[in-house]
Formats: C-alpha cells, structure tokens, sequence
C-alpha cells in the first residue's frame, strides 16, 4: 500500500487518524451524557451506565473474533467494512429507545480493536521502513486526541451539583 508521494501518504495518514478519532470518542463520549441519556430514555443513570458495560464487553470478547475473521482481508476492505458497520450502528442508536441503543453499542464496539489494530498496520504499511514509528505515532494521535478532547466534551457542562453550567 505504499505509495511514492509523500503527500498522498500523510493525507492518508490523516485520514486514518481522523477515523480513529472518530471511533475513539464515539466509544467514549457516551460516558459524558449519561445523566441525559438516563433521563431520555426513562432509565436510571446506573441503567444508562450498561451502555458502557455493553460496549466495552462485546468489545472485549468479540473484538477478537472480529479480528480473526478480518485476517485475511484486504486491509483497505476491512478498514471499509468496519467503518460501515460503525456507521450502520451509530445511525441505529439515534433511532431511539435504550434497547435499541444498547444493540447499537455493542455492535460498533466490535469493530473499535480490529479498526485500530488495522489503522496501525496500515499506517506503518504506507511509509518508508526508517519513518514507521513516526507513521504509527500519527496515525495514534487520533485516539489520544479523542481521549483527551472527545470523550469528556458533553461533561463540561456539568457542575459538581450535576447541574447545567
């Protein structure tokens, strides 16, 4: 997948870290709206907190059967495919109610371990031997960045009370 212009590989490179930071902080925002979710949903706050109990166990057990299944996949076509699934389920969760949202989590949080792990492999794929660490270390800070900017946006809003700022 290499490919002889360096600008061709750093958009690409970019690109793939803005999907990682997509994914990433849809995996991790949901923590931040949890007082709201609860109260749109009808659930209590501990209820609304098993999206993020379900999410992170069909990542933790599917994940790697998803990885098994995607290995002999053309990377680019799984990087797709997960994409797809990870959009299909993030346009089911806005549909409403919690069970629907809770099917819609788990099945995104089988595509995050297999997208990042192909993200990397890719990323050091598309650079030269000597600047694969430095493509890697790109490509990650897309799920740095949803860490430290993604995920806790909603919660801002929040005083300690619990209240809207």
């Amino acid at each position: 997948m290499r490919s002889t212009s360096p600008r061709v590989n750093r958009l690409a490179l970019a690109a793939l870290a803005a999907c990682l930071f997509v994914v990433v902080t849809a995996e991790y925002v949901v923590v931040g709206l949890l007082p709201e979710l609860s109260g749109d949903l009808r659930v209590s706050v501990p209820t609304a907190g098993l999206l993020v109990t379900g999410s992170a166990l069909a990542a933790t057990v599917g994940g790697p059967v998803v990885t098994a299944l995607t290995l002999g996949a053309p990377r680019k076509g799984a990087l797709l495919g997960l994409l797809g699934v990870f959009t299909a389920g993030n346009l089911a969760a806005s549909a409403g109610g919690f069970g629907l949202l809770m099917a819609a989590r788990v099945l995104t949080a089988l595509t995050h371990s297999t997208f990042f792990a192909i993200t990397v492999v890719t990323a050091a794929a598309t650079a030269p031997e000597e600047r694969r660490g430095r493509a890697v270390a790109f490509v990650s800070t897309g799920l740095n960045l949803a860490t430290v900017l993604g995920a806790p946006g909603p919660a801002h809003r929040y005083s300690t009370e619990g209240t809207p700022s």
